[in-house]
């Protein structure tokens, strides 16, 4: 199959099998539940989007500069406050704020050219 046309499978399999599940485990679920499962869950379609971003993110990554990977990697793999970021960067942390804007343009316009 095409990728597209496999994303678009996936997410229906994914979809119909767990109206399956439930279902099968011989209970009758109401509406408001069904909506509260499904509100609080991340839609299938979701998932394989994020999924899709990360592949183009990895691909992406070895053609970002150290200073973008380093932000990237302290702000949402290690978790680092703003000030710890600025602390290791020695810059004011009234500009870590807008570095991490440019580290993002950087990465969505890497991942952009790598599709």
């Amino acid at each position: 199959m095409e990728r597209d046309k496999l994303v678009n499978y996936i997410i229906s399999t994914a979809r119909n099998t767990a109206y399956n599940f439930h279902r099968g485990k011989g209970r009758e679920i109401s509406w408001e539940e069904q909506e509260r499962l499904v509100d609080s869950a991340p839609l299938p379609e979701e998932r394989v989007m994020a999924q899709e971003d990360l592949l183009a993110l990895i691909r992406a990554w070895p053609g970002l500069d150290d200073k973008t990977q380093y932000l990237l990697i302290a702000k949402y793999i290690l978790k680092k406050s703003g000030k710890e970021i600025a602390e290791d960067l020695k810059m004011s942390p009234d500009n870590v704020r807008m570095a991490l804007v440019r580290a993002r343009r950087k990465a969505r316009a890497a991942m952009a050219q790598r599709v």
